[in-house]
């Protein structure tokens, strides 16, 4: 079902009708509880509150009854509540998939897990510590994230609404249309990538080189994801303190990679899976 509403956006509306969701309706109504609770609480006391996201969303709401084609554009409490559900479940499940994912090339790599295991701890050893500005610097950490997470996407595809009628190279582009981007697809196009399916950390060395249509992990343009530098960070860092001990190996059932694949919140491996933990 999350695949049908994902490639058919008419779909959402029918499931809808049906009584049919991509989460479970008793975590839904609860998320909605928890986080109407919190606006209320933010509401009664005015001023005192700390300016986070759901600050910002709450400065611009508006009542949907003033939202209309001319007027500017707010969040209604739908909408509002909608986006903060997709914070908490981008930014845990979609992070926790590419360290998992990470983690199981690297078993698989030993190569590349032991040249990685070089550049963390001679970053640690010039400073004793794994913070912003170390963890930042780590090139070769950046590279296979990046190449994690090329081979493996978040999202089957990336969608946009088109607010105006637009003509791209000829092809006319009607008003409201919802353009989709196969990024997964894209980033095993064998056209742009060679050995789509191999685990090449090297090829995102130089990132002007690559096409950030055919890259898009995290969207593209003026509206990609607005917690990139969060998840990537969140995601080194934890890679710095495990590689920095331990060393990844596979167990004798580990699936060998590729990964198959599913999609649910995400996508997610179709199997779970065991890995070895090595002290070093």
């Amino acid at each position: 079902m999350a695949v049908h509403t994902m490639l058919f956006p008419p779909c959402e509306r029918v499931f809808e009708k049906l009584g049919y969701g991509l989460f479970p309706a008793e975590s839904l109504q609860y998320v909605r509880n928890f986080t109407n609770a919190v606006i209320e609480d933010r509401l009664k006391n005015g001023g005192n509150h700390r300016m986070d996201l759901l600050q910002l969303m709450l400065d611009a709401e508006v009542p949907e009854s003033e939202i209309t084609e001319e007027s500017t554009k707010g969040l209604t409490r739908r909408e509002l509540i909608g986006n903060a559900m997709l914070m908490i479940g981008a930014g845990f499940d979609n992070t926790a998939n590419v360290m998992t994912n990470l983690s199981h090339s690297l078993a698989f790599h030993p190569e590349i897990q032991t040249r990685l295991q070089g550049e963390i701890d001679e970053s640690y050893g010039a400073k004793g510590c794994f913070d912003y500005e170390t963890v930042k610097g780590l090139k070769f950490l950046d590279m296979c994230v990046n190449e994690t997470m090329r081979l493996y996407p978040a999202m089957l595809v990336n969608s946009r609404v088109c607010r105006r009628e637009t003509v791209v190279n000829g092809l006319r582009i009607p008003k409201d249309t919802v353009v989709q981007f196969p990024a997964y697809f894209l980033a095993h196009d064998p056209e742009y990538w060679e050995d789509p399916w191999e685990f090449k950390p090297d090829r995102m060395e130089d990132m002007t080189q690559i096409d950030s249509m055919m890259f898009q992990p995290f969207g593209a343009g003026p509206r990609n994801c607005i917690g990139m530098r969060f998840a990537e960070m969140e995601i080194k860092i934890a890679m710095c303190h495990i590689l920095h001990t331990y060393s990844f190996a596979p167990c004798p059932d580990t699936p060998k990679p590729p990964l198959q694949m599913t999609f649910k919140l995400g996508l997610t491996p179709k199997e779970e899976f065991k890995l070895r933990l090595v002290k070093r």
